[in-house]
C-alpha cells in the first residue's frame, strides 16, 4: 500500500477504503444488468479485484453512457484505488444520471474531501443525508470536514452522530479520537501565561486537569475500537504508538507518580532552548493536491536531550503529519532547568505547510 493510503489511517483524516465492502454493505443494487461488463465489473469490486473492476467498468461506461449503476461502481472502485479526481468524475456522472443516488453522493463528497475540497465535501454529504438521514458516513464526512477547520467539539459531535447511526463504524472511532485530543488541547495554558495569573487559580486549574484527563482517557477508548475493528489497518503500529502516548498523558494528568517529573513550562527555572527546529518536508501527495496548514504537536523535551511523547492534535493528509513528527524527533535543544538541574518539559510544536 502506498504512502498517502497508510497516512490516511493514521490521521483521520482519510482512511482510503472506507467506500470498500464493509462500508457499503448496503450499496444500491443494479436493477437491470445483463451478465456483461457492468455486472462483472460489479461483481469484481465485491471480490475485491480492484484493477480487473476497473477495467471492466470503464468498458461498460463507454458502451452505455446512461448506466448509472455503472458510474457509480466505477466511482467506488477508483476512490478505492486512490484515484480520487478520475472517481469525483463518475460519481458526477451517476448523480446527474440519478440525482436521488445517496451512494454516489457520498462517494462523491468523499472524492472532494480527498481533494482537499473541503466546503463542496460537505456540500455533498449534506445532500447525502437530505436523501438518507442515516447515513453515518456522509456525517463522518462533515465531521472530517470540521476537524480540519479545528472546530473539534462539532467534529465530536459528527463522529458521535455517525456512532448512534452505526455503532462499528471503525472511522468514526478514529475521528472520535482525534476530536477529543484536540479539545484536550484546547484546555491546556499557554507557555507565555504562567498558571496562577489572569484569574486561573488552583480551583480552574484542576478543572482543567479533570476535564483532560476525562478526554484523553476517551480518547483512548475511542483509539482502542479503532484498532479492534480493523487490527491490520495499514499503518497498525503507528496508531498503536499514538495510544501508548496517550495513555501516558492521561496518567500525567491525573497526576500519577510520573519519574522524572515532566513540567508546564510556567513551572520551570528557565525553559528548554531549541538550537536547531529543522523543517517539515512537503509531500509531493500533498502537493498535487494543494494541502496546506498547521500540524500541531504536542511533546516533550526530555532532560536527557531528546524528544519523548509527540501527540498529534491537529492533523494533515497526504503525509504532513508523518513529515512533522518525524522533524519533531529531529530537535536539538538545552533541556529546560527546575533548582538548576535539567528537567523535562511540556511543549507546543507546530509545523506549517504552504503551497507555492
Amino acid at each position: 500500500m502506498n504512502k498517502p493510503r497508510a497516512t490516511a489511517y493514521l490521521l483521520i483524516v482519510l482512511c482510503l477504503s472506507l467506500f470498500g465492502n464493509q462500508v457499503f454493505v448496503r450499496a444500491q443494487q443494479p436493477s437491470s444488468i445483463a451478465a456483461s461488463d457492468p455486472a462483472r465489473g460489479i461483481q469484481l469490486y465485491r471480490e475485491g479485484k480492484i484493477e480487473e473492476a476497473i477495467k471492466a467498468l470503464r468498458r461498460a461506461v463507454k458502451q452505455r453512457k446512461d448506466d448509472a449503476d455503472a458510474w457509480q461502481y466505477l466511482g467506488l472502485t477508483l476512490n478505492f484505488n486512490g484515484k480520487a479526481k478520475e472517481a469525483r468524475k463518475a460519481f458526477e456522472t451517476a448523480v446527474k444520471l440519478r440525482p436521488d443516488a445517496v451512494v454516489a453522493h457520498t462517494g462523491l463528497a468523499y472524492s472532494l474531501l480527498l481533494l482537499n475540497k473541503s466546503r463542496e465535501a460537505e456540500r455533498e454529504a449534506e445532500r447525502a443525508i437530505q436523501i438518507d438521514p442515516q447515513n453515518a458516513e456522509a456525517q463522518y464526512i462533515i465531521g472530517v470536514v470540521r476537524l480540519r477547520e479545528g472546530d473539534n467539539a462539532k467534529a465530536l459531535q459528527q463522529a458521535e452522530t455517525a456512532l448512534k447511526i452505526k455503532a462499528n463504524f471503525a472511522q468514526a472511532y478514529l475521528l472520535k479520537s482525534q476530536a477529543l485530543i484536540g479539545l484536550s488541547a484546547e484546555r491546556l495554558p499557554t507557555q507565555e501565561e504562567p498558571m496562577g495569573v489572569k484569574g486561573e487559580d488552583e480551583q480552574l486549574r484542576e478543572q482543567n486537569r479533570a476535564a483532560r484527563r476525562t478526554q484523553y482517557q476517551q480518547a483512548v477508548e475511542s483509539l482502542e475500537k479503532y484498532l479492534q475493528l480493523i487490527p491490520n489497518a495499514a499503518n497498525a503500529n503507528q496508531l498503536r504508538e499514538q495510544l501508548d502516548v496517550l495513555r501516558i498523558y492521561a496518567g500525567f494528568d491525573a497526576a500519577t507518580n510520573i519519574s522524572p517529573a515532566i513540567y508546564p513550562s510556567s513551572e520551570v527555572t528557565t525553559r528548554a532552548r531549541v538550537l536547531n527546529k529543522t523543517e517539515a518536508t512537503y509531500t509531493e501527495a500533498a502537493r498535487q493536491n494543494r494541502v496546506s496548514g498547521i500540524v500541531r504537536l504536542r511533546a516533550v523535551l526530555s532532560f536527557d536531550g531528546t524528544v519523548k511523547y509527540i501527540l498529534v492534535v491537529k492533523p494533515l493528509s497526504h503525509g504532513l503529519t508523518e513529515s512533522a513528527v518525524a522533524a519533531a524527533r529531529r530537535i536539538k535543544f538545552e533541556p529546560a532547568t527546575k533548582d538548576g538541574r535539567p528537567v523535562s518539559q511540556f511543549v507546543t510544536l507546530e509545523y506549517t505547510f504552504s503551497v507555492f
